[in-house]
């Protein structure tokens, strides 16, 4: 019996580990007005100025908010949907310090990058842009929306807003 127990206890801190490091798809960060974030509320867009979709991949570390950054090129590759590393930064994520606007963050999904080397390619699930998770740069959730198009440009319709 006591054996069983601990392979049970050690199937699960098993699951809990992390292989590889885990790292925040979503699109650059952007500046919003303070007071526009707290009035936020469902159906106000975000327009963003991109007429392709651009991405970047944070992984944090530790205390001082240290992150490799990645700026990502998209492929199409045979129907599925793949992105490239084009470059690879290291960065201090400090919050914005003004009075009237606030660091944004819009993420779409936490993925395991196995390799994180320029020219490594990550494929992307279909249903991964579906919505989106809007942060301030302290990392704490504002709101959680969809992508939409504006005028030919991506543009994010918040669907649900936490207070």
């Amino acid at each position: 019996m006591k054996a069983e127990t601990q392979a049970v206890l050690l199937e699960r801190m098993m699951q809990n580990k992390k292989i590889h490091p885990e790292f925040e798809l979503c699109f650059p960060l952007f500046l919003v007005e303070k007071k526009t974030l707290k009035r936020l509320s469902v159906g106000d867009v975000f327009l963003l100025g991109l007429d392709t979709l651009e991405s970047i991949l944070i992984e944090h570390k530790g205390i001082h908010n240290v992150s490799r950054y990645a700026k990502l090129a998209f492929i199409e590759n045979n129907s599925r949907q793949e992105v490239e590393i084009t470059s690879i930064k290291n960065m201090v994520l400090n919050p914005f310090n003004n009075s009237e606007y606030e660091e944004v963050k819009c993420v779409f999904s936490k993925i395991d990058v196995q390799l994180f080397d320029v020219g490594s390619r990550l494929r992307l699930e279909d249903e991964l842009f579906e919505s989106v998770e809007i942060f301030n740069i302290n990392s704490d959730i504002t709101a959680e929306g969809k992508l939409i198009e504006v005028n030919d440009e991506i543009a994010i319709e918040v669907t649900k807003v936490h207070t």
